[in-house]
């Protein structure tokens, strides 16, 4: 049995899901065959930034049931997939696990994490999927969302949760965005100590998180956004246009400026306040140019997206006669990626701002044939009339809802191209929908895109047909 600080010798196996190094111990010297119970099997023990192949002593930090969490003390022998982080952060940040993993080896991680849970949550087996590579490895990320706190080091702060901690590790810039951004970062925190405002802390505080978008594609007077999620006690009216006095001279064209309240940490507001510049971006995914608002989802990485959506657009195989339906559409990016190819396109999600845009979108580009509505897509469903022939769908980390999932099988569309950020919803619900006496559809390709290079996500983007 381990003991706390403990320090033991270890041979990394495998990773889990977050990216922390999995390794097994094997007390009194049993190998895997001898002994009986915990040293037979091993005492599994998962280890903070370590890498397959990489043994490390490691220290005994807590236990949970017979699972054991240890931190790295040093290297024995290195991990033949190490390569050295390009960033000063890593290790402290709580972001970017993988980044001293070879970027082979993580495509590698991510392709067999997807084989394992499909097959372990929903019974499906998946060959070897293809993945595509990110194009960029930094600066890749055209969204960032920074938090507001009290400094590791004391003192308010902007930046990172840290690795294992509690508060805000202080950083100049993130790697993961342009450099360009270091200016903006600079100056909202002179601002904030220069105010001598609080961060949020217990339910109370002033600032809460900057949420950064720098889009690559750069209209006339658009460059780079602002939001400013502040917590109860909100900056006066004069403070804000001060703010933006010089937000505006580091390249920032908007800035929004709302209230959040909930307990919970979402980098979004709950209510809007002010703003100042421009209330829109836009940005282009291949050949599809976007205009969404500055609080709008659109997917972060933008070249690694463009590649996603052509993906999709393979499996759809349109020929110019289907009828489309696009379930959580956002901002309309995948329905009008598509909708050139289409007879009619019906797009719904729950968020209005982003369903005007999507109808914005669609009158500009031209598009008469693409309807948007704003409401719950499983109660919409319901009243539709004309069935369609593929549905598409790109649900939350949730996945799709008892409702949709209801209404996708009374839809019975001839094909459904789900594009999911989480394999495992995306397993449960290929599995319930290939499930009962029917089996009505069955999974027939699956293709992996890596939007988020150094951590442990990545995108599915599934082909399901219609089985009769």
């Amino acid at each position: 049995m381990l003991e706390l600080s403990d320090e033991i010798e270890l041979t990394v196996s495998d990773l889990n899901v977050d990216g922390s190094a999995v390794a097994r111990f094997f007390p009194s010297g049993a190998g895997e065959t001898e002994g009986n119970g915990e040293g037979r099997r091993g005492l599994v023990v998962f280890v903070d930034q370590g890498l397959p192949g990489e043994t490390l002593l490691a220290r005994i930090d807590s236990r949970k049931k017979n699972i054991y969490f240890a931190r790295k003390v040093r290297v024995i022998n290195p991990s033949p997939y190490y390569t050295e982080p390009f960033c000063p952060y890593f290790g402290v940040c709580g972001g970017c696990a993988l980044q001293n993993l070879s970027y082979p080896a993580q495509l590698a991680f991510k392709r067999q994490r997807v084989q394992q849970v499909l097959a372990r949550i929903g019974g499906i087996q998946a060959d070897k999927p293809e993945i595509l590579p990110a194009p960029a490895l930094t600066a890749y990320r055209n969204k960032m969302e920074y938090a507001f706190g009290r400094g590791i080091q004391g003192g308010l702060a902007l930046g990172f949760r840290p690795r294992g901690g509690y508060g805000v590790l202080g950083v100049e810039r993130c790697p993961l965005q342009s450099p360009q951004t270091a200016a903006v970062l600079q100056a909202v925190r002179a601002w904030a100590v220069g105010g001598g405002f609080t961060a949020w802390e217990n339910g109370r505080g002033a600032l809460r998180y900057l949420v950064l978008r720098e889009p690559e594609y750069r209209r006339p007077g658009v460059q780079r956004s602002a939001e400013l999620v502040c917590g109860d006690a909100l900056p006066g009216a004069a403070s804000l246009g001060a703010l933006w006095n010089v937000l505006s001279g580091a390249g920032v064209s908007s800035l929004a400026v709302s209230r959040r309240i909930s307990k919970y940490s979402v980098a979004r507001g709950e209510k809007k306040i002010k703003s100042f510049g421009c209330p829109t971006l836009w940005e282009k995914f291949g050949s599809l140019l976007l205009e969404f608002p500055i609080s709008g989802f659109a997917q972060t990485n933008t070249k690694a997206a463009g590649a996603l959506y052509a993906q999709a657009a393979l499996f759809a195989g349109l020929t110019g006669g289907e009828i489309l339906w696009d379930i959580y559409s956002g901002s309309g990016a995948l329905a009008l990626y598509l909708g050139d190819k289409c007879q009619s396109v019906w797009g719904v999600d729950l968020d209005r701002e982003a369903v005007e845009s999507a109808a914005g979108n669609a009158a500009r580009m031209g598009f008469r044939h693409c309807l948007f509505e704003a409401g719950d897509a499983g109660t919409l469903m319901r009243s539709k009339t004309e069935a369609p022939d593929i549905i598409v769908v790109d649900p939350p980390r949730a996945g799709l809802s008892g409702a949709v999932l209801a209404g996708i099988k009374k839809a019975f569309a001839r094909k459904i191209i789900y594009i999911s950020c989480d394999a495992a919803t995306l397993a449960r619900d290929v599995s319930l929908l290939a499930s009962g006496n029917n089996r009505d559809y069955k999974l027939a390709g699956l293709v992996l895109a890596d939007l988020f290079p150094h951590t442990p996500h990545v995108e599915s983007v599934a082909l399901l047909i219609r089985n009769r």
